[in-house]
């Protein structure tokens, strides 16, 4: 509520009470509103497209958090926020959030959960203490990639394993519930029930990169372990929700450090990008 204003609402200002007259200056903080809207006749009406010769709208833009003329004061910037969305969709999911740091630096994010194909939008923003977005700037890409890859969809950076050498080829099946009943009649009755789940395996090499074979497998039985789903994908926008299963490790005798590892996996839920 504004002093010597009616509270703002649906129908915006009504009347005056009591009668403001030459009014120059109005600071307005901590709120959000769409449309500000000044007319001299009294009865307003907050439609934009019945805005009146009368309407006025004078608005100051410095870039500020608040997006306002205010200069910014007890709310400094606390973290950058990265956010994204498909193209083909309009909602925004947050990615990442980052410490600020107020020196100039250089910030590298690695985002394991895209599909590959898919053109998307980030936006980094900006936001204070209190959780103000401030102006994001944004860019587009398109990722691809080759093999497949298992990423933890909780922690993408620490859990994730690309199965890309000596890749064997991947039989994926259908788990459905289908029910064939023989009569006598000339043909059989099918039913069928909600069960629609893909399953299939992985193998391929693992080579020293960054962790040895080794160690390699050992994060993979550690994410076999947690019992949880996990994001299964591959270079050509296939996409799985899993719970993977049955590791196997054969170590090559004619390659040192070099172990080939297979894992079995069925879909447990739908993949929401």
């Amino acid at each position: 509520m504004i002093i010597g204003l009616d509270m703002i609402g649906a129908q915006g200002f009504k009347s005056l009470v009591p009668p403001v007259t030459n009014a120059t200056y109005l600071e307005v903080e901590n709120c959000v509103a769409d449309v500000l809207q000044l007319q001299t006749n009294i009865d307003n009406d907050d439609t934009k497209d019945k805005w009146g010769y009368g309407t006025v709208l004078l608005a100051t833009f410095n870039g500020d958090l608040e997006a306002g003329n205010i200069q910014m004061r007890e709310n400094p910037i606390s973290e950058l926020r990265v956010k994204r969305r498909n193209l083909k969709d309009q909602n925004f999911i947050v990615v990442k959030e980052l410490p600020f740091n107020p020196e100039p630096t250089q910030i590298v994010y690695d985002d394991y959960t895209v599909s590959s194909g898919e053109e998307y939008e980030y936006v980094i923003a900006p936001v204070d203490a209190s959780g103000i977005e401030g102006f994001m700037t944004a860019t587009y890409i398109n990722p691809k990639f080759d093999g497949w890859w298992i990423v933890d969809p909780d922690q993408p950076e620490l859990y994730n394993f690309q199965f890309l050498y000596n890749l064997d080829d991947v039989n994926i099946t259908v788990d459905e519930d289908r029910t064939e009943i023989n009569t006598f009649s000339k043909f059989p009755k099918v039913y069928y029930g909600q069960k629609y789940a893909r399953r299939g395996s992985l193998s391929s090499l693992f080579i020293p990169e960054g962790y040895n074979a080794k160690e390699q497998y050992e994060r993979l039985i550690a994410m076999i372990n947690a019992k949880k789903p996990y994001i299964l994908k591959d270079g050509y926008g296939r996409n799985f929700r899993v719970d993977i299963s049955a590791p196997q490790e054969t170590v090559q005798a004619r390659m040192a450090g070099v172990t080939k590892v297979a894992v079995n996996w069925v879909e447990v839920g739908e993949v929401n990008d």
